[in-house]
C-alpha cells in the first residue's frame, strides 16, 4: 500500500549565503510509489537537481532522504538576481528535519 510522501522546505539565498525559509513538512500530494513524478514536479518548481540530501546512520551509511536544487531568480525589488537553493527532504511521515553545516559539522 502506497503511503503520502511529506515534504520539508529550506530555502537559502546561496548568492550571500542566508536562510530565509523554512517551512513545516507539508503533504506533498504525491504517494510512495510517485516518487519520480514528485521530484518531476519539485524541478519545475525549483530548477535543477544539483544534489541529493543525505543522513548519515549510525552504522556509518549515508542514506539519501532529498534534493538539492538551483534556480537564478529575481529579487522582489527588481535589485538584480540572486541564486535561490533548496533543500527539499521527503519522508514518510511528518517530521522535522535540522540542518547541520558542514563546515563545521553542529547544528545550525
Amino acid at each position: 500500500m502506497s503511503q503520502s510522501l511529506w515534504v520539508q522546505i529550506e530555502r537559502v539565498n546561496a548568492t550571500c549565503d542566508r536562510r530565509y525559509s523554512s517551512e513545516p513538512a507539508q503533504d506533498s500530494g504525491f504517494t510512495s510509489s510517485e516518487v519520480g513524478r514528485l521530484f518531476l514536479a519539485l524541478q519545475r518548481e525549483y530548477g535543477r537537481c544539483v544534489s541529493k540530501v543525505y543522513v548519515d546512520r549510525r552504522d556509518g551509511e549515508a542514506l539519501p532522504i532529498g534534493w538539492v536544487f538551483h534556480k537564478r531568480r529575481e529579487y522582489e525589488r527588481g535589485e538584480g538576481t540572486y541564486l535561490d537553493e533548496v533543500w527539499v527532504t521527503v519522508s514518510l511521515e511528518p517530521k522535522p528535519v535540522r540542518p547541520v553545516r558542514i563546515d563545521r559539522m553542529e547544528e545550525v
